[in-house]
């Protein structure tokens, strides 16, 4: 369910594209104080992510309007939302295997496009949309039911 507040701000904005068993998600305009676990965007709005049992959950957002995104655009040949869209779900994958994001980078600065990376990590599941100039990426492992700590 989307919802957002009678002032039109995003604080406690939910995703619905994530499914209920998988994580709660909403947007914020600030990081609010009991806040564990998110990602904040270069103008301060917070991604909030509470996984549901013991899925393993991730996320980040990026806004549009940025000049980083128009920079590296230029950079990779593509369009800044494509960019964005590549980048938060690198960004998102590096946090779920523990993988730095600029090792990801180097092996995908061939083809920097949404497909070839989610092709070379199956086991993650994802959805991405633009919400209120933000490219908003929340991903989860496929199958992390039968893990033991």
């Amino acid at each position: 369910m989307r919802e957002r507040g009678e002032s039109g701000a995003l604080d406690g904005f939910r995703l619905a594209t994530i499914p209920e068993e998988v994580a709660v998600v909403s947007l914020h305009n600030s990081r609010p104080t009991d806040a564990e676990r998110g990602s904040t965007s270069h103008d301060g709005r917070y991604l909030w992510v509470q996984p549901c049992g013991r899925t393993h959950v991730a996320g980040d957002l990026e806004a549009l309007d940025g000049q980083t995104a128009k920079r590296m655009a230029a950079r990779f040949d593509t369009s800044p939302e494509a960019f964005l869209r590549f980048w938060t779900l690198l960004e998102t994958i590096a946090k779920l295997e523990d993988i730095p994001a600029d090792v990801l980078l180097r092996r995908h600065r061939t083809e920097p496009t949404v497909n070839a990376l989610s092709e070379s990590h199956p086991m993650v599941r994802y959805n991405t949309d633009e919400i209120d100039g933000l490219i908003v990426t929340v991903g989860w492992l496929e199958d992390t039911a039968g893990d033991t700590e």
